[in-house]
């Protein structure tokens, strides 16, 4: 009888602890956090208007109020919204069990610690990258007079050196980061084009009647929407990766749309009525600093050209002829 009693309160016990298990667990089911918060433009604190506001893991999306406010209800304060406006920086912050947020966007125009650093395994920001790298986005590259992109790189990134194969429009260029550390100063990065290596070292000797070929013409300026230059080497890399990597990202990953653009940029050229030229005094003087420069003594340039310190009337001396514009000489140097 004992026995049969205890039988009966061990059931007892396991169905109130059934019971109370299911309990808490709808009641967790139909618990809810409201975040609010507000959006508003960096620097100029402006509210912001429709700005996409979700939730990473569950997709539960709102858009801001023409004062930049916003309210989502979701089931835990844990989690991470994503901030989403076009022309402004993509932002993503963690809630750490916080239910109210003020959140500050930066337009694209500026460098935003929240802007993509891409490599060719891995998508971080910039906040979080741990080698030294420069972003670059499409408006830094737009309204410039480049032939390629590779030009236009120049001047943006601490540290790049871009040097052109010469003034003629198209030809490639020799990148260098951190300037030359090889005998022949070729340890140019490894370029990444989509995630996919791209090799432009074949062109570095190709030559067809004069015209130095740029193998980076394949990838439009128009169609780049950033550019991310590691100055460190990767591991994974190899030696290959020791001069750093440019990693460039084109419109084509995410957008197949057609679009027609048209660009174009002009300029006024004119040529002087004269050309201007040294007078004697001044070849003079400039022909002397070359010499001087040249490790030369006074005694020796007197030796080698005798006219260039004399007075008016010595002998070796060049009169400036006003009218015709032109040097006129008196007394030809004494032959050595």
């Amino acid at each position: 009888m004992t026995k049969h009693l205890k039988n009966k309160g061990i059931l007892g016990v396991l169905v109130l602890w059934v019971a109370l298990a299911g309990l808490h667990t709808a009641m967790a089911q139909t618990d809810s956090v409201t975040i609010s918060g507000r959006v508003v433009e960096s620097g100029t604190g402006q509210p912001l208007y429709l700005v996409s506001v979700s939730d990473a893991a569950t997709g539960i999306s709102t858009s801001t109020s023409e004062t930049g406010a916003f309210t989502l209800t979701l089931k835990h304060n844990r989690g991470q919204l994503i901030f989403n406006l076009p022309g402004y920086t993509k932002r993503s912050i963690y809630l750490s069990g916080k239910t109210g947020q003020i959140v500050y966007l930066v337009p694209e125009a500026y460098i935003s610690d929240d802007n993509l650093v891409k490599t060719p395994l891995e998508e971080t920001t910039r906040k979080d990258v741990t080698l030294s790298v420069a972003a670059l986005t499409a408006n830094d590259l737009a309204k410039t007079t480049y032939a390629s992109f590779d030009q236009g790189l120049q001047g943006k990134v601490p540290g790049l050196f871009v040097k052109d194969q010469s003034g003629m429009p198209g030809q490639r260029t020799y990148m260098h980061i951190r300037q030359g550390s090889s005998l022949y100063a070729n340890n140019e990065p490894l370029i990444f084009m989509d995630g996919m290596l791209h090799n432009y070292t074949y062109a570095t000797h190709g030559i067809i009647e004069g015209f130095y070929l740029n193998p980076l013409d394949i990838m439009d300026a128009e169609d780049i929407t950033d550019v991310t230059v590691v100055k460190d080497g990767l591991s994974y890399l190899g030696s290959a990766g020791s001069n750093g990597l440019i990693h460039i990202s084109s419109e084509q990953e995410a957008e197949t749309s057609t679009r027609i653009i048209f660009s174009a940029y002009g300029g006024v050229a004119a040529s002087p009525d004269e050309q201007g030229v040294l007078n004697a005094s001044e070849f003079n003087t400039y022909f002397d600093q070359v010499l001087q420069g040249q490790s030369y003594t006074s005694g020796q340039i007197n030796a080698m050209y005798p006219w260039l310190h004399g007075e008016p009337g010595a002998e070796g001396y060049y009169r400036y002829n006003n009218s015709t514009n032109w040097q006129q000489e008196i007394f030809k140097p004494a032959a050595l």
